[in-house]
């Protein structure tokens, strides 16, 4: 899995690979297309699929989540501008009316960092200490 942090226009990552409860390498989870920032929590594949769609400037639909139902085969997407952030599921695009956004494995570890004030890269390094499916280098973009 991973941990992805977004607070105050910076968007972070770790970039640990795994499968069910292996190591399988590293990879960069962000990317930025102009004023975009984007990640994705999931399925490799599928969030290579996304980030390529992003780095591609998101032109037609973003690439599905084929089974809702199915972990091993699907995504969860976030993209933020410097106006709004949009989450991207099986439910389709939401938008977020959040200060700050958490997502992956190790989301709720960050998202607890950063309500008492900790940063996008501070959040994830926090998660990489008590989520095991997090870890590698903190990577980020911003604004």
């Amino acid at each position: 899995m991973t941990t992805i942090a977004y607070r105050d226009g910076v968007l972070a990552a770790d970039t640990r690979m795994t499968l069910h409860d292996q190591i399988e390498g590293r990879q960069v989870k962000v990317v930025k297309r102009g004023r975009v920032l984007a990640a994705a929590s999931g399925t490799a594949a599928m969030c290579r699929d996304f980030r390529s769609w992003v780095s591609a400037g998101c032109i037609g639909a973003p690439p599905p989540t084929p089974s809702a139902n199915n972990p091993d085969l699907s995504y969860w997407g976030f993209i933020a501008t410097p106006d709004a952030c949009f989450l991207i599921n099986d439910a389709g695009l939401i938008r977020l009316d959040v200060p700050y956004y958490a997502m992956g494995s190790g989301g709720e570890f960050a998202a607890g960092a950063m309500a008492v004030g900790a940063t996008a890269e501070e959040a994830v390094r926090a998660a990489m200490t008590l989520d095991c499916k997090s870890g590698g280098d903190v990577v980020s973009v911003r604004h």
